[in-house]
């Protein structure tokens, strides 16, 4: 995969449906924007690899004596991914740029909660396994599933499996002590919403670096996983405005303004805009 090819991926995922989307190799595509020196294909023969060793790991614990259940495709995923190829959670340098690019967690082998999770993830369903990210707040995590049998696991955390008291104690962790687990957590996410939360974290990191162009890029990238979310002309708004591109702000403005909002946030945009039409004069 080129640069242009990465481009022309990322311009057809529009048109996948979610359950055609690889997540890891969605993944890395949107990371070459990055690192356009870089030859892609390497990163895409080690994901396929991957693939392949947990297919023959699951195969070999079978036939060693292993029942065909959730918790041998669990051991063979973290066999290969966390045991063998070292992937974990950045613990050290958790804010770091690094954490959100999946060519650079490939190469460290580190990385944020939701970037070890799109491997384990896209590797689970490169075997037609059912597993999915969760809609749980502040720290991603995902389930597998097989019929009524469930897991919860945290890649970040060494691929542990969580039980009610381990999500209870990262609810109140994240969100404060008087935090109770809501059946709201336990929701799938859909693999669109797993590179935009990626993507966000990116995007988050280059805003508090002041590195609005980049951040600007990673929107305009977003675009092409969900091109109907609103919510990315308030944030190309935001973004041209410190970058003083105000006739380009009004405009994204003004599209997000025609999206269906709520009073307050319709009553806090024309605010901005009016301050912003006011400075073109």
């Amino acid at each position: 995969m080129t640069k242009d090819d990465a481009q022309s991926y990322l311009d057809s995922l529009s048109k996948l449906s979610d359950d055609d989307i690889d997540l890891a190799k969605a993944a890395v595509a949107l990371s070459a924007r990055a690192y356009p020196e870089r030859h892609l294909q390497r990163y895409l023969v080690h994901i396929e690899k991957l693939y392949a060793c947990v297919a023959k790991r699951y195969k070999e614990l079978l036939e060693a004596g292993a029942e065909d259940d959730l918790d041998t495709k669990i051991a063979a995923l973290k066999h290969v991914i966390h045991d063998e190829l070292g992937y974990d959670g950045d613990r050290e340098s958790y804010d770091s740029l690094d954490n959100c690019n999946m060519l650079q967690v490939i190469d460290r082998r580190k990385g944020l909660p939701v970037a070890i999770s799109i491997l384990y993830i896209a590797a689970a369903q490169a075997q037609g396994w059912q597993a999915e990210g969760l809609n749980f707040p502040a720290h991603f995590m995902i389930r597998l599933s097989e019929g009524a049998e469930r897991r919860i696991l945290d890649p970040f955390d060494h691929v542990k499996v969580l039980g009610a008291p381990d999500l209870r104690g990262l609810v109140k962790k994240f969100l404060g002590e008087n935090a109770e687990l809501s059946a709201d957590y336990y929701n799938p996410v859909s693999r669109r919403d797993v590179l935009v939360r990626l993507q966000n974290n990116l995007k988050l990191r280059l805003i508090e670096m002041e590195a609005y162009d980049d951040a600007l890029s990673v929107v305009q990238q977003m675009r092409h996983v969900v091109p109907d979310e609103p919510r990315f002309f308030l944030d190309e708004g935001v973004l041209l405005a410190r970058l003083d591109q105000r006739q380009a702000a009004i405009k994204a403005l003004e599209a997000y303004l025609a999206s269906g909002l709520s009073p307050q946030e319709r009553f806090e945009i024309e605010a901005f805009l009016m301050e912003l039409r006011t400075t073109l004069h």
